[in-house]
């Protein structure tokens, strides 16, 4: 779980948020991936704190990934939003195409077989979509794309 860092007094508002590796075919453990096999990234934002219900604006959630022990990092998948509606929980799914239909954005990186860390970045617009100080960032889990 990461924190979501503000300049909002946490008795205020406050958020957390937590990244899980999803095996759409129900394969344990989740985190090892046949490079044949789409996969999901699913992210759970909370909110809390007095002022959740009048903070609008919205978030941008980003995965990004790293091979490790080769030079290659990027996007994984295309930035999702959220717009902030006043509830205190948001859940969001990333579709994760399978390895050999990499790379599928712009920087994004080839798929080989072999370990990959992943990042999750959070950002903030407000009402008026300007960036504000809002923001939050979760390294892991380290996964592994292998070939069947």
């Amino acid at each position: 779980m990461a924190t979501v860092e503000s300049i909002i007094p946490s008795a205020l508002w406050a958020a957390d948020f937590t990244m899980t590796v999803l095996d759409p075919n129900g394969r344990n453990p989740s985190t090892i991936i046949r490079n044949t096999d789409a996969w999901q990234l699913k992210v759970d934002i909370n909110l809390s704190g007095l002022i959740v219900p009048l903070v609008g604006g919205t978030f941008h959630i980003q995965p990004y990934i790293e091979a490790l022990g080769a030079d290659q990092e990027g996007k994984l998948v295309a930035e999702k939003t959220q717009a902030l509606t006043g509830a205190s929980n948001y859940s969001l799914t990333f579709n994760v195409p399978n390895a050999a239909s990499y790379p599928i954005v712009p920087g994004g990186v080839k798929l080989d077989p072999g370990p990959y860390r992943l990042t999750l970045v959070l950002t903030y617009t407000n009402l008026v979509n300007n960036p504000d100080e809002i923001a939050g960032f979760v390294e892991g889990p380290v996964i592994q794309i292998y070939l069947p």
